[in-house]
């Protein structure tokens, strides 16, 4: 990964104090030992996706995130932390494997079976009782990262991201915006099928988050 997240975050504050955004609470903890990774695969029973390993190792341990800009009624959070990630998977066993054992009452494809269940990994559940996954079904493919609606609303099996890393990438330099898909639309290359900076608005915020950080 070409970002480092931690670094980019803490500027990321500064824009967003600047341009008068409430930070609820912006969390960052430092990399996770290989030990503590390992203890986390033994008590969800499954390795983690290589590359979501490395984040929780290079990057960061967790980040907790939430954030908003009253006057563009506009917000941005980011909750993944190594130490909640057993109770994560537990909720995500649980609440999810229903849908994946019906897709078609889903309103999904036939193909979003069981299978494609086991070969998912929870990383973002949402304040709106959506979920974002890392499809990750080919050891030698990176994964996608994919957006889950439970209501089957917009945004339901979208891609997000061709990868973890130019997901995290690209949602970062976007502060983190949503994760909620009605939040994210605006920076969505529905042509690439991923979230995008080169998307008007995409550009439009970026360059004010730069702005606000220099300034």
């Amino acid at each position: 990964m070409n970002l480092h997240i931690p670094t980019h975050l803490a500027s990321l504050r500064v824009a967003l104090e600047r341009l008068g955004g409430e930070i609820t609470v912006f969390a960052v903890e430092p990399p996770a030992a290989a030990a503590a990774v390992d203890a986390v695969e033994a008590q969800i029973g499954r390795p983690l996706p290589q590359r979501l390993r490395h984040f929780f190792m290079e990057q960061t341990a967790g980040v907790d995130i939430l954030w908003s800009l009253d006057d563009r009624d506009f917000s941005g959070s980011f909750d993944l932390r190594l130490s909640a990630l057993a109770e994560e998977w537990d909720g995500w066993r649980s609440g999810w494997r229903e849908a994946f054992e019906h897709p078609a009452a889903h309103g999904w494809p036939a193909e979003a079976n069981l299978q494609a269940f086991d070969a998912a990994f929870p990383l973002l559940s949402l304040m709106n009782g959506d979920q974002l996954i890392l499809f990750d079904d080919d050891p030698g493919d990176p994964g996608e990262v994919m957006y889950l609606s439970h209501e089957a609303a917009d945004g339901d099996l979208v891609v997000l991201g061709t990868s973890l890393d130019r997901f995290f990438e690209t949602w970062v330099r976007l502060a983190c915006a949503g994760p909620e898909f009605d939040e994210l639309v605006d920076f969505y290359d529905f042509d690439a099928q991923e979230i995008s900076l080169e998307t008007e608005e995409s550009r439009e915020w970026v360059t004010l988050l730069e702005r606000a950080s220099s300034s």
